[in-house]
């Protein structure tokens, strides 16, 4: 009889607590399950504004002279193919021309090695009237373009994005050619920027593109001094409307691909060099140029852009400067002992 009461007060028990729980389960739900909130020690670690840039860490990929004389431009590449998440404005489905086709056949295209004299009459014999440039560096700044370009060509800027390019500040120029940048404090900071075209397209460089007439290759030449002509594919890059979720770290693209030429010295060679550091004041104009061009291109920028070692990004050295120097001049002691 114990038993069978037992029994029965163990199933009426049972009961109540399954009607219990059935009734307090949006409780436990809301309570254990809420939507999460990044703390603060995670926000900490998310991309942030250009003007409060925080540099990643270098991946593994892989100029220009500028002003009243020699100073150096350069480019970035990016992977044409955005991450997932990143949302951007619809790429035109009329593209004249694949990313994958242009490439494949930049091998048919020629290049042209510095001095190149003839190219405005070698040009104007096809039937051309122009070359379409893409710069990187202090031709990105209008003001510095101006002394070299027109106005009605600088009118024909675009923002773009060059793949297969890895821009980098390997360009040695020194003192004596550029005085108007300012003698610098450390001996090997005379690096102006340069371009790697490397092929990958993994590898990107943000910069302008531009319409070159061919009367104007003349001055272009002169101010450039020890940069051949390669063919890269570059695609237009557009600022996302606002209120688009985005990739910080991708590389904003509208399928707009075309054959552009950008500057690059040969890497070896007499012009540039891997253990030098940016020059100062030409560093410092070229970071405006880039900073005009709104925060997010200025961000992706910083991140595309390399020193001479290839490796570590500018943003990374904007972020420690003095760290990067120090080790910079415990490298280079190191090497002078072991020569």
């Amino acid at each position: 009889m114990k038993n069978q009461k037992g029994m029965l007060y163990f199933l009426a028990c049972r009961s109540l607590f399954l009607t219990l729980l059935i009734l307090a389960g949006p409780v436990f739900s809301s309570s254990f399950f809420e939507e999460w909130e990044p703390d603060a020690s995670f926000a900490a670690a998310q991309p942030v504004p250009a003007d409060e840039y925080a540099g990643v860490e270098p991946s593994e990929d892989e100029g220009f002279v500028d002003c009243d004389s020699e100073c150096d431009d350069q480019d970035v590449g990016v992977n044409p193919i955005p991450d997932e998440g990143f949302i951007d404005g619809e790429i035109p489905e009329d593209s004249s021309e694949s990313y994958d086709d242009l490439s494949e056949g930049l091998s048919e295209q020629p290049s042209y090695q510095y001095p190149y004299d003839h190219l405005p009459s070698q040009l104007e014999a096809e039937g051309k009237e122009s070359i379409k440039l893409f710069v990187y560096g202090s031709l990105m700044d209008f003001k510095s373009a101006k002394q070299t370009l027109s106005e009605s060509t600088l009118e024909t800027r675009k923002l773009a994005k060059a793949y297969g390019v890895k821009t980098i500040y390997n360009r040695s120029v020194p003192y004596v050619f550029t005085p108007h940048w300012g003698e610098p404090e450390n001996p090997y900071a005379i690096a102006m920027l340069n371009t790697i075209v490397s092929g990958h397209s993994a590898e990107i460089a943000l910069g302008v593109l531009l319409d070159i007439p061919l009367d104007e290759i003349p001055a272009l030449l002169s101010r450039e001094v020890g940069y051949d002509l390669k063919p890269v594919v570059v695609e237009d890059w557009v600022e996302p409307s606002k209120g688009k979720m985005i990739n910080i770290t991708a590389v904003q693209g509208r399928g707009n691909f075309r054959v552009a030429y950008i500057l690059s010295s040969p890497t070896p060679s007499q012009y540039t060099a891997a253990r030098l550091l940016p020059r100062e004041g030409y560093y410092q104009r070229v970071m405006e140029a880039a900073r005009s061009n709104g925060d997010l291109f200025f961000q992706q920028w910083l991140n595309n852009t390399y020193l001479a070692d290839g490796v570590t990004t500018v943003g990374y050295y904007e972020l420690y400067k003095d760290k990067v120097a120090k080790e910079f001049d415990q490298q280079r002691c190191a090497v002078c002992v072991n020569l």
